[in-house]
Parts: structure tokens; sequence; C-alpha cells
């Protein structure tokens, strides 16, 4: 695109990365380097976070306060000691703490033996104590217990004095459990009475329902039948209403039509009116373009001398008289139009025109169909409304219209009327046989009824004489009295039973305990006859010093093993963690030296990134190529150059672009080219640029080429030999387009391509050859 090739030209080194990275695909290289760089940081975080495991696992590590190793592990926690000095020093404190754990172990040992002793003394003391207590506890009980036999052998007897009272209540019991299947009996009979009376209850009061549906049912029939012989005209009356409101519908659809007609008519006259307003108003907005276009083309044609004096330069020939001295060039006044302001007010005007143009046919095409539509619609009131006159054609047939409905809405009511009637004859026809079958039903019923009634009645008087012998019989109102009777006697009778087990039972474990107090009374003077007195005082104060001795070892060893568990997870964990550290940084070494390397920030060399490196080959090709050119172009002053050395350590570097000046001797920025230099330099690259994207793209080949403008920067001898250059391309089946406004590019270039304005707001396309 035209200027992006000089943008390339002038461009640093950064912004020449992200072109050729687009051109040349090197983002592959790009993406390699940061992957090493984040490679080197992730490794660098690893070793840091394995030097804070060391000094967490380092921490953990303990000793006596009093240990001479003290100091040396207060050392290590600081960091001051290396790794390797770090686990020597463990391993001689988990050394030094396991010697210790053991002596205290075997004095453990010591001592569990020695109380082991007291307490089969304390033992042997605790047993004596024990039996001479028990013998005293025995004879006491012995005495409370041999008390109370004699009070138990008197409950006996008072217990057993109640057997007949027993006998009394369980023959009774026997007698009563022997009637209840009669209470039984008679609570069936009560039970079927009650049943009889409720059926009975139900029959009268069915009976008298049904009295009661008879007598309805007969004068539902009757005023049926009534009705029903009031309903036979119903169906003639319909047919003449709808036959009215038929005909009196198809005049309403007429007059509904001709109203809507009426009203599009109306539209259609105010459509007119507007297109008629819009006319006149288009007509005069072109009259008044029209004006304007007329005026500045008179101004422009008068201003066409001061036009063609900003063109004159000094020493270029006039193109009116050819002098190449222009002593009085004429002035463009400040108020003359452009030629793109007259060609503008053209445009503007003929747009004018053509909307006039167009509202002029809509407004008359709108005309015609009202004169049409207009006499249409005349016969049709006439037909329907008589002659009422085209003013009042829409609120006659709005009148009539209003009639009309009011009339059918009357026809309608009186049809729905009929409707009704003729559905409830329907109905009637089939509720008439349907009330005649109902009322047969119940006759039937009631005399049904009637029968059962009777018989309910002899069957209650044949139960209330059973009822009546049954109830003479027994000796309670009710099978619950009795059984309540069976209840109570037979909780006396097993109370009284309860009462002498209870006393057998008492006496008999009473005996059994004196038996054995007396047995162990025995076995207790035996034990007293062959013990030793012990003293006991004396044992317990040498078993109390001792225990309080084997509590202190212990709570000693615990300490000590917590140290051991504690050092050995220390000396474990700083063992693998120096592992993993010594791997980390030997791989950090080369990826750190490998990622610096490729992305440019080794210390004390040029910062030149591997992709940047890669360019660099690509960059150099296409300055070759572009010098090729650019010597042309130049007359051979000039020649493009890669800086081969940076401004500075700090900023990336590599693709900075000096130029060569072999008039002088002298190398300098490419920023120092003038204008028309600038503009052959940068040609030049596009020219190297193709013609490596050719090379370094298999199958790729660039046939036509386009120059957009440029060459107005340049001088006579300039343009020549920049026309040469791409003259050489031209020659070898290369397509070479130049797009400019350059008169003398149109003396040197034979085929020709030439687009001109119309004054119309149009352009011309023309082939010259």
């Amino acid at each position: 695109a035209q200027g992006d090739f000089l943008w390339l030209l002038l461009a640093d080194t950064k912004d020449r990365q992200e072109i050729f990275r687009e051109i040349f695909k090197t983002g592959y290289y790009r993406r390699l380097q940061d992957r090493l760089k984040a490679e080197s940081a992730a490794i660098s975080g690893d070793c840091e976070a394995a030097r804070r495991s060391i000094a967490q696992y380092i921490g953990g590590a303990v000793c006596a306060e009093s240990d001479i190793l003290q100091r040396e592990l207060e050392k290590a926690k600081a960091g001051r000691l290396p790794v390797s000095d770090t686990a020597e020093l463990l391993a001689r404190l988990i050394a030094q703490e396991r010697e210790q754990a053991r002596r205290l172990e075997t004095e453990c040992a010591g001592l569990d033996e020695a109380l082991e002793q007291v307490n089969a003394g304390l033992g042997r003391a605790e047993a004596y104590e024990q039996a001479r207590r028990g013998k005293a506890e025995t004879e006491k009980r012995l005495a409370q217990k041999q008390a109370e036999l004699a009070e138990r052998c008197r409950a006996l007897e008072l217990a057993r004095a109640q057997q007949p009272e027993i006998e009394r209540c369980t023959q009774e019991t026997a007698e009563l459990r022997g009637a209840l299947g009669e209470y039984d009996a008679r609570d069936a009979l009560l039970a079927r009475k009650h049943e009889l009376e409720r059926n009975l209850g139900e029959l009268v009061a069915q009976r008298k329902a049904e009295d009661a549906q008879k007598s309805t049912c007969t004068a539902a029939l009757t005023a049926l039948r009534e009705e029903r012989a009031g309903l036979n005209e119903s169906g003639s009356v319909r047919e003449r209403l709808a036959a009215e409101k038929e005909s009196l519908a198809r005049e309403l659809g007429a007059l509904e039509r001709l109203e809507q007609q009426l009203r599009e008519l109306a539209e259609l006259e105010q459509r007119c009116t507007r297109a008629k307003s819009e006319f006149v108003a288009a007509q005069s907005d072109a009259d008044a373009a029209e004006q304007t276009w007329k005026q500045k083309n008179t101004a422009f044609l008068r201003e066409q001398a001061g036009v063609l004096a900003e063109l004159l330069t000094p020493g270029t020939p006039c193109p009116v008289c050819g002098s190449t001295a222009h002593p009085a060039p004429a002035v463009k006044s400040a108020a003359a139009p452009t030629e793109a302001e007259l060609n503008e007010a053209e445009q503007t005007f003929q747009r004018a025109l053509t909307a006039a143009r167009s509202a002029s046919r809509a407004a008359g095409e709108l005309d015609g169909a009202v004169r049409t539509k207009s006499a249409e619609l005349l016969e049709q009131t006439r037909s329907l409304l008589g002659d009422c006159g085209e003013e009042n054609a829409r609120s006659a047939a709005k009148a009539r219209g209003a009639k009309l409905k009011e009339r059918l809405d009357t026809l309608a009511s009186k049809i729905a009327a009929q409707d009704a009637k003729i559905e409830r004859a329907a109905v009637l026809d089939d509720a008439i046989p349907a009330e005649e079958a109902r009322l047969e039903r119940l006759t039937a019923d009631i005399a049904r009824h009637s029968i059962e009634t009777a018989e309910t009645v002899t069957r209650l008087e044949t139960l209330d004489g059973q009822i009546t012998a049954l109830s003479q019989k027994l000796r309670y109102e009710s099978r619950e009295q009795a059984q309540e009777r069976i209840d109570e006697l037979a909780a006396r009778a097993g109370a009284l039973r309860a009462a002498m087990e209870r006393a057998q039972s008492e006496k008999s474990g009473c005996e059994s305990e004196i038996a054995a107090l007396e047995g162990g009374l025995r076995q207790l003077e035996a034990q007293l006859r062959g013990a030793e007195e012990i003293d006991a005082n004396e044992l317990q104060n040498r078993r109390a010093a001792l225990q309080q001795k084997r509590r202190d070892n212990e709570q000693l060893r615990k300490t000590v093993n917590t140290r051991i568990s504690a050092n050995e997870a220390a000396a474990a964990g700083v063992a693998g963690a120096a592992q993993t550290l010594d791997a980390l940084e030997t791989r950090l070494a080369w990826v750190k030296s490998l990622s610096d390397t490729a992305n440019g920030s080794v210390s004390g060399k040029e910062k030149i990134m591997l992709e940047t490196y890669i360019q660099m080959t690509f960059f150099d090709r296409i300055i070759e190529r572009a010098n090729t050119r650019f010597m042309v172009m130049s007359g051979g002053q000039y020649e493009l150059k890669r800086r081969r050395e940076a401004e500075n350590r700090r900023s990336q570097s590599g693709l900075e672009l000096d130029v060569i000046d072999h008039y002088n001797g002298t190398e300098r920025s490419v920023r120092t080219l003038s204008g028309g230099e600038s503009f052959k330099a940068s040609l030049s690259l596009a020219l190297g640029l193709s013609d490596e994207i050719q090379c370094s793209a298999g199958g790729v080949r660039l046939d036509t080429m386009f120059v957009d403008e440029g060459f107005g920067t340049l001088d006579e001898e300039s343009l020549r030999q920049a026309m040469q250059a791409l003259g050489g391309l031209a020659e070898g089946n290369r397509l070479v387009g130049i797009i400019s406004h350059v008169p003398e590019l149109k003396e040197r270039i034979d085929r020709q391509i030439v687009v001109t304005k119309d004054r119309s707001g149009g352009s011309r396309v023309s082939i010259r050859v």
C-alpha cells in the first residue's frame, strides 16, 4: 500500500520484527524463546522452593539446651552451615540421643522389678487385713440372719391359713366362666334386634320419600306435557325470520363494501394533494440548484488563468504560452470555486432535477387514479342509495347501515329465541318418556317395601320373647360385669397364692444365706491362723518413691524419643531436598544459558534474539536484492546496509538500516535521506522484498506490480533512473503499472489507462496506446 514501504524503510528493529514475522513466518522462533525463558524462570523458582524446604526441615531439628551441640544447631538454622555439615550434625545428634534412650530404658527395667517386689508385699498385708475385717463382718451378718429366719417362719404360717379363701374364689370363678356363653347368646339376639329396628326405620323413611317422589313425579310429568304442546309452531316461525335476516345481510354487505371504497377514495385524494405539493417543492429546489450551478460555472471559467498560474514553477514551460519566465502570473480570487465544488454543484442540480421529474410523474398518476375511482363509485352509490350526491354518499350509507344492523340484531334475538324453543322441544321429547318410566318404577318400589316392613315387624316380636327368657336366667346385667367379677376373684386368689409362695421362698433363702455365712466364717478363721503381720506403711512409702523415680525416667525417655523422631525426620528431609536442589541447579545452569542466548540477554553482548538473528539473514538478502535497483535509481550514489553494531547494550538491535553515500564515502542512517531519495529507497526495498518472497515461498511468482504515486517528489534525472529500473522489471515478462498524476510520466509511458471526470458527476475510462 502507498507509504507502507517508506514506513518499513524508516522503522526500528522492533517494528521490523513484527513485519518480518508475518512475512517470513518466524513466530516459531519467538515461541521457542518464550518457552526457554518460561522454563528457566520455572526451574529458578523450583530451586528457591527446594532451598526453603531445606531451611524448613532444619528448623524442625531439636536438642537439649545444655547440650554442647546446641550452638552448632543454631548456626545451621540460621543458614551459616553448609548442607553437608548440617547433615553430619543431625547424625551426631541422633546417635547421642539414641544412647541416652538406651540408658534410660535399662534404668526403668530395674525400677519395674523393685516395684513388683513391693507390690507383692503390700498384697499380702492387704489380704491379712481383709480377712480380719471379713471375719468380724461375717459374725455380725450371721446373727442378723438368724433373727430374720424366725420372722420368716411366722409369716409362712399366716400365709398358709388363707388356703380356704383361695378355694372359694376358684369355685365361684369356674361357675361364672361356665355362664359366659349365655351372655354371648343374649348379646347376639340384642344385636339382631337392633339391626332389624334400624332396617325398619330405614324402610319407613324410604316409603315416605318414595311417596313424596311419586307426587313430585306426577306433577312434573303433567307440566312437561303441557309445555311440549305450546312449542309445536317454533320451526315455521324460525324459517320465516331466517329468510328475512339473509336478505338484510346481503344488503348490509354491499353497503359496507361501498363505505370501504369511499374511504379508499378519500385517502387517494389526500395522497394526490400531497404529491402535488411535493412536486411544487421539488421543482423549486431544482430551479435553485440550477441557478447555483450556473453561477459557480461562470465564476470557475473566469478564474482558470489563476488556477493555471498556481501550477507554474520557475524554469518550467507555461502550458499556455510555453515561456519558462513568469513575470506576472494571474492571481486566483479567494472566492473562486474549485473544480470539485463545481462538480458537486452540478451533481446537486442533476439530483434535484431527477427528484422533480419523479414527483411530477407520481402526482399525475395519482390524479388519474382519483378520477377513475370516483366515476366507478358514483354508479354503485345510485344503485344502493339513490340520487343522494357524492358529498352525502358516505353519511347516507352509514345511516342506512345502522338501520340494517339494528334490524339484524332484532332478528338475531328472535331467531335465537326460536332456536331455544326448538331445542327445548327436543329435550322434552326425551324427558317425558323418561319421567313416565320413573313413575312406574316408584310405584313398584312402594309396593315391595310395604311387604318388607310387615315381615320386619313380625321378626322383632319373636326376638323380644327370646331375649326376655335369657335375661331372667343370668346373675349380672351384662357379660362385661360378669367378666369383671371373674377377674376380681382370680386376682384375689392369685395374690393369696403369691403371698404364700413368697413367704416360703424368703424362709428358704434366709436358711441358705445362714449356711453360706457359717461356711465363710470357718474359712476366714483358718486363713487368719496361718498368716503373718506386715508393716504396710513402710511398703507404701517405698512404693511411692519408686513410682516417682519411674515417672521421671519415663518423662525424660519420651522427651529423648521426641527429639530423636524430630531429628530423624529433619535429616531425611534435608537429604531428599538437597538431592533435588543439586539436580535443579545443574539443569538451571544450562537452561538459563540457552534462554539468555536465545532471548539476546547475555551480559556484555549485543541484544540480538534468535528470531531477530533469523530475520537478519532474510533482511540481508532483501537489502542485497534492493541495492541492485537502488544503485540504478540513485545513479550509483547510494547503497543500503544493515547496521552491524547496536547503539547501546540495553535495547534490542540487529535490524537497523543505514545508507552508504559513495559520492563522499560516508555511512549514515536512512532517516537522513530526502523525500525523493526516500521514495527511491522504499521502492527498491519493495522490489527486493518481492524478489525474496518469490525465492523463499516456493511456487509463488509475482507477475504483476503496481506502484502508487511518489514520483512527484523526483527531479527529472531521478525520474529517468526510476523509470529505467522499472523498465528492467517489465523486460523480464512482468507487468509493471504506475498510478500517477505527474505529466512527465505521460510522455514516458506509451500504454495508458486514463480516467477522466465528467461534469455530470461520473467518470470515463479510455485506453491510449
